[in-house]
């Protein structure tokens, strides 16, 4: 019985969150709540690493209030079991604990996503402005027949693409930085991010491959639209109001399956993050100091965060990795850049098919808003037109007789 609750929850998260992958504010909780899977996912994997017996591990589970608070997935709106105090005394108390109770991880999820979604927009802003002045200033030169500036498009292009590809080496590690520590400083702790994807170039590549694979069916369902009544005869015959519906339905179908590609990618962050972190602590490359907020306070108390032994090489060995690890480095992570191109090449594809005005290029729903409803404003403005006209036809006097 225990399997189907939980089974039923797990339903539950899932079904929320394609809603509110629907919309733009309440995608924002999207964000939220799944930097706390983040963080739940860290401590998981710190928990296995840690040296303390089984034992102390499942009595610390039961006493840190920051292990407690992650038993479980995130709620999004109702303050976790192992949380929740006992029953007030008086009226007034009794509110307070119910309105706090209901609402303990809304507040949450709104607070970190406003955080997320902020730290991220300032990483991701040139990039995605570039992208769309190099779209504009592209067609614009091909409708006004300007060919001597017909690089203005391109070049600005590639610049936004350069930026964005140096910009994702460094990002996807930040976000999982500022989700386990739970503080928005530690986006910008430069070093120690860049530390971490440094030291783990393999770990960036199938993150960067893990993107670009989710990313496809993300583009295909934003392209095929362009052939909908082809695939979809019956489409051709909906009135705008009806085919409105049709596009609903359609979007949270898509909206069911980036919910969960957008909580995958950043559990693979996540994972990567809180392994490297690790080694790096253990190898001495990363300090104490270098800790910052929740996982300071997580590594500690399970003792991780204490530099281990230095292995000693041969001296020949040591110098041939010393000279050899900067070029393997560069290597894989040249070829980290050159995964993530191929997520920016199912971007420009994507909207070459079906320009999405403005939004497609300025939210990429796996690394910012995950925000999957795509209906153009011109139909929704179109089926309320249409839906005033019968209005008013139905409450005419001569339709009345």
């Amino acid at each position: 019985m225990q399997k189907v609750i939980k089974a039923l929850v797990a339903l539950w998260k899932i079904f929320a969150g394609a809603v509110f992958c629907q919309f733009f504010p309440t995608s924002i909780l999207v964000v939220g709540w799944s930097y706390r899977a983040m963080q739940r996912r860290a401590l998981r994997i710190w928990q296995a690493h840690s040296p303390l017996a089984q034992a102390e591990l499942d009595t610390l589970s039961r006493s840190d209030a920051l292990f407690r608070r992650h038993a479980e997935w995130p709620n999004w709106f109702v303050q976790p079991r192992g949380l929740r105090t006992a029953p007030a005394k008086g009226v007034a108390a009794r509110v307070r604990r119910w309105s706090r109770t209901v609402s303990a991880s809304l507040g949450q999820n709104i607070r970190m996503g406003l955080l997320g979604i902020l730290n991220t927009s300032v990483a991701m802003a040139l990039p995605a402005v570039l992208w769309e002045l190099g779209w504009y200033a592209g067609w614009d030169n091909s409708f006004n027949k300007g060919y001597e500036q017909y690089y203005v498009g391109i070049a600005v292009s590639w610049i936004g693409i350069l930026m964005f590809l140096a910009v994702m080496l460094y990002l996807p590690m930040a976000q999982a930085r500022q989700a386990v520590t739970g503080d928005w400083r530690a986006f910008y702790h430069l070093r120690t991010v860049w530390a971490v994807t440094r030291n783990a170039p393999l770990r960036a590549v199938l993150l960067a491959a893990a993107y670009s694979l989710v990313s496809l069916p993300i583009a295909i369902t934003l392209s095929v639209p362009l052939f909908i009544e082809n695939i979809v005869p019956g489409t051709a015959a909906m009135s705008d109001s009806e085919f409105i519906q049709f596009l609903n339905r359609y979007y949270f179908r898509l909206s069911i399956y980036g919910f969960l590609a957008y909580v995958f990618v950043r559990w693979i962050a996540a994972g990567s993050y809180a392994r490297t972190l690790v080694e790096l602590i253990h190898t001495g490359r990363l300090k104490r100091e270098d800790l910052a907020g929740a996982e300071r306070h997580a590594l500690a108390v399970l003792h991780l965060d204490a530099a281990g032994e230095a292995s000693k090489l041969h001296p020949a060995i040591a110098a041939t990795l010393a000279l050899s690890r900067p070029v393997w480095r560069a290597a894989v992570l040249g070829a980290a850049v050159l995964v993530w191109f191929t997520f920016v090449a199912q971007i420009y594809v994507r909207e070459f098919l079906v320009y999405h005005t403005v939004r497609g290029f300025l939210n990429q729903p796996l690394v910012q808003l995950p925000w999957f409803r795509y209906v153009p404003r011109s139909l929704v403005q179109a089926a309320r037109a249409e839906e005033r006209r019968a209005a008013n036809f139905a409450e005419s006097p001569k339709n009345a007789r």
